[in-house]
């Protein structure tokens, strides 16, 4: 199962260099009632407040229009790949608050944000074999990776590589 994390999908909305990339990557998981990439609450929330704080526009009308277009086609993604059942949510449960585990992978890499720390954590909790992402902290972070892999079988994949 793939856990893929939110700025995949900000890359999209934005339409960002690396966008076809994302777009490839989110449209081909899984097929239909057979889901293999999971989002969390975490990650519709950090989407929808990296789309408001993004935004940084002269021009207040335009601003909103940029702000709009990026949530409609997210909108649109989601339902798609969740109406299709290649996708689903992880609801947000006590598992996913591992603090031990989020305070060993803050201490493994100091530079890596409690956002994506947490992600880590939800990913393992639900049991995911792949972390799907292009932060490039989490792409170069060989101690993080390693102590992924070997204590809970979960990759960080760079999706801009695959």
């Amino acid at each position: 199962m793939d856990y893929v994390d939110s700025c995949v999908f900000l890359s999209i909305a934005f339409e960002e260099g690396d966008a076809l990339a994302c777009k490839t990557f989110v449209n081909t998981r899984g097929y239909r009632q057979h889901p293999r990439g999971i989002i969390s609450h975490l990650v519709v929330s950090e989407i929808f407040v990296g789309i408001l704080e993004k935004v940084q526009l002269r021009d207040a009308l335009e601003e909103e229009r940029v702000r709009l277009r990026a949530m409609q086609q997210l909108s649109w993604l989601f339902t798609t790949l969740l109406e299709d059942g290649r996708m689903r949510i992880a609801r947000f449960t006590r598992r996913a608050l591992d603090l031990d585990l989020f305070d060993h992978l803050k201490a493994l890499e100091y530079s890596l944000s409690d956002d994506d720390a947490f992600h880590l954590v939800a990913a393992v909790a639900e049991g995911c074999d792949r972390f799907v992402t292009k932060d490039r902290t989490l792409v170069k972070s060989e101690r993080v990776q390693t102590f992924l892999k070997r204590h809970y079988g979960l990759s960080i994949i760079d999706v801009t590589r695959t």
